[in-house]
């Protein structure tokens, strides 16, 4: 069983390293085995199928279906329990996550006709919960499933607390469609950094940057300028960002240095167009030595990044 779990834990771990993932594994105590052989459900061993359990903790519940397609993939999926396939009242909340019961795949071709129970026999249970779920179960099973009294207010409140994880897991797929019922208040610093949002989407689409400069968060990329603007511009932001654009336009993709990002070549621009200035003594300018041969007035910047 241990290599099972061995094996098994460092397939699951590469899949969820790779893709930022969460993941959890556990191993009955033998405590925990005896309680669950006290329910009275199994018959025998081969049928407690979570001596060994993994949980893989997604971001949203968009990421389910490929998660579920790995693990059939990469190893023998004996049973699957999928997210609201069991029959449930529409005002009932309880744990619904969905379960696979798993074996290791690719029996050597000399086990096949083997008598005699081996790595490949060995089950194991995997979760698949949503970061507020995986929250939800972790705190609600020691509040309530450990508690050392049965209490009817408790497993209520439990289960208030389990229908609002539903809900936030509900928001965030359709996070967009219900953003768009929101009345909208007016707030001029979202509005600049969504400004500088639209401008740069407006530069790649029109080709004046190359493709390869894309910032990979944009909206980081809006809040990092929109710091750099209103710590250090000489006008307001709005009237600098209209002047960023006008800059931009000018400039040939020639100029564009490959080997720095969008950021620091903006940043030179503006400086040396007069627009921003070394102002603010608890800002500091990232800048390259590359972007300093490029653009010599920054040696005047005082506050600079020391990236040796």
């Amino acid at each position: 069983m241990d290599k099972t779990a061995r094996l098994a834990r460092e397939q699951i771990l590469g899949f969820c390293e790779e893709r930022g993932y969460a993941f959890k594994y556990r191993k009955k105590s033998l405590e925990s085995i005896s309680e669950k052989i006290e329910t009275g459900r199994f018959k025998r061993w081969t049928e407690l199928d979570d001596l060994i359990a993994f949980t893989v903790v997604i971001p949203t519940l968009r990421e389910e279906k490929e998660t579920i397609q790995y693990f059939r993939s990469a190893f023998d999926c004996i049973k699957q329990t999928t997210r609201g396939e069991k029959k449930k009242a529409p005002d009932v909340f309880r744990f619904d996550s969905t379960r696979m019961t798993c074996r290791l795949k690719g029996i050597p071709e000399e086990m096949l006709d083997r008598s005699y129970f081996s790595i490949y026999d060995v089950d194991f249970e995997v979760q698949i919960c949503s970061a507020f779920e995986h929250a939800w179960s972790v705190t609600n099973h020691a509040l309530t499933y450990k508690s050392d009294s049965i209490d009817w207010r408790r497993s209520r409140l439990a289960s208030q607390i389990k229908a609002s994880v539903e809900q936030l897991d509900t928001l965030i797929l359709c996070f967009d469609t219900v953003a768009g019922e929101i009345t909208k208040s007016d707030h001029s610093m979202t509005e600049d950094k969504n400004r500088i949002v639209e401008t740069c989407h407006t530069w790649f689409e029109r080709n004046l940057i190359p493709p390869e400069l894309m910032p990979k968060d944009i909206s980081r990329f809006a809040d990092n300028l929109y710091t750099l603007m209103n710590k250090n511009g000489k006008g307001n932001t709005r009237q600098s960002i209209e002047e960023m654009n006008n800059l931009v336009q000018k400039q040939k993709q020639t100029d564009f240095l490959m080997s720095i990002s969008l950021f620091q070549y903006i940043t030179a621009l503006l400086f040396e167009a007069g627009i921003i200035e070394d102002r603010a003594k608890d800002y500091v300018f990232p800048i390259f030595t590359e972007v300093l041969d490029m653009f010599p007035s920054l040696a005047a910047v005082n506050h600079i990044f020391n990236f040796e």
